[in-house]
């Protein structure tokens, strides 16, 4: 079955100011979640996956099952998010995932490049429609964690626009991570996006995806002005993490002891999360 790549609708929705949304994934239960709702509102989706993730569920393991999903028409594409080494991207395009996240975050910004367009080059080498993101900026929280306290992200963090055009033309990547005020994590203040940053880096990288990551307890109106700023990737996945702890807390504190039936209220209140995020992004009926 012909089906449109991920750089088809990252291009779409940019064009059109809406945003692909991403969602990580952890287990089965999540990866059903977040298809039952890509194809039940007829969304593209991604379904992203870090280092620990994939080391939790397998690589192949994951590629299969959404290759499974894929076959029965569905419209996901699997992410490498977050890869912190050449070899972990290495990894995961050896394994066919359809995307991959190099985070060069933590290296200077010369060693940043020299890997990102290593990734590009080896990628697309393998496959021509692979999208590969890479990212200028760094953002210092965790995914796993609710913070109980402020937090904001030093400027000095935040992508710089002067740097933009330079590592995407001479890396060759379709998206760029960009730092702009959002957290890993959720904290008890809601991080305010920089619009006008988001502005000028969209102005300085053209045709290239803007991927918004840490979209996790962000304000709604700051994620409806930083669409139209140019961002058409949103990540989440602490809310979702989040949700499916609860659930499954309350699911597990009745009389059964079938595992699938403990965990269908799990993934009830999963695919009402996602369908709010993928219906406030914009991305229903999207698929072609």
């Amino acid at each position: 079955m012909f089906m449109q790549s991920l750089n088809y609708y990252l291009h779409k929705a940019k064009s059109e100011c809406w945003a692909v949304p991403h969602f990580n994934a952890s287990n089965l239960e999540m990866i059903k979640a977040i298809v039952e709702s890509s194809q039940e509102l007829n969304a593209p989706v991604m379904i992203g996956m870090s280092e620990s993730e994939r080391e939790f569920i397998g690589l192949n393991q994951a590629q299969s099952i959404i290759k499974c999903y894929k076959e029965k028409g569905a419209v996901i594409f699997l992410n490498a998010d977050h890869s912190k080494s050449f070899d972990s991207c290495k990894n995961a395009i050896d394994a066919g995932f359809d995307s991959i996240h190099f985070d060069g975050s933590h290296l200077s910004l010369k060693e940043n490049f020299e890997i990102t367009k290593k990734v590009v080059l080896y990628a697309k080498n393998k496959n021509t429609d692979i999208s590969i993101e890479g990212e200028l900026g760094y953002i210092p929280t965790e995914s796993s964690k609710i913070y109980n306290k402020e937090i904001k992200v030093d400027k000095n963090y935040f992508t710089k626009p002067e740097q933009v055009r330079a590592f995407i033309k001479n890396s060759k990547i379709n998206r760029l991570a960009s730092v702009v005020g959002s957290i890993h994590g959720i904290a008890i203040n809601n991080p305010h996006l920089d619009i006008d940053l988001i502005k000028r880096i969209n102005f300085e990288a053209g045709n290239v995806s803007l991927v918004l990551h840490g979209g996790s307890g962000v304000l709604p109106l700051d994620i409806k002005n930083a669409i139209k700023a140019g961002i058409s990737n949103i990540h989440i996945s602490t809310e979702l993490r989040n949700i499916y702890k609860d659930s499954l807390y309350k699911s597990l504190d009745k009389d059964n002891l079938a595992p699938y039936k403990i965990m269908e209220p799990v993934i009830a209140k999963m695919k009402e999360f996602i369908k709010e995020k993928i219906k406030f992004f914009g991305a229903n009926n999207k698929c072609k």
